[in-house]
C-alpha cells in the first residue's frame, strides 16, 4: 500500500469512529491527517500542484497528499487510472 493510499486514522477503533469517513478525502485540519510522518513527505505550495497536470490527485485519501513533492513526482498518472 503507498502511503496516499492510507487513511489518516488507520487503526481500526479510530477508522469506525472518524467523523470523515462519509467524505471522499481526510481533509487538511483532520488531526490524525493534517501531519505526514513519512520520511519521503516535502510539503510543496499548492501552486507546484499545478505544474503536474497528468497526476491522479482523486487518488490519494488525505488532502495533504495533493501538495506533497513525492505525492507529485511518484504519484498515479491520469492515463494510468482508468
Amino acid at each position: 500500500m503507498k502511503c496516499w493510499e492510507k487513511t489518516g486514522c488507520a487503526d481500526l477503533v479510530l477508522n469506525g469512529q472518524c467523523p470523515h469517513k462519509l467524505a471522499k478525502n481526510c481533509p487538511l485540519d483532520c488531526y490524525y491527517a493534517c501531519r505526514c510522518h513519512n520520511p519521503q513527505h516535502v510539503r510543496t505550495s499548492v501552486m507546484e500542484s499545478f505544474d503536474h497536470p497528468e497526476i491522479d490527485f482523486d487518488a490519494c485519501q488525505k488532502e495533504i497528499c495533493r501538495t506533497c513533492k513525492f505525492y507529485l513526482e511518484h504519484g498515479p498518472k491520469l492515463s494510468n487510472s482508468k
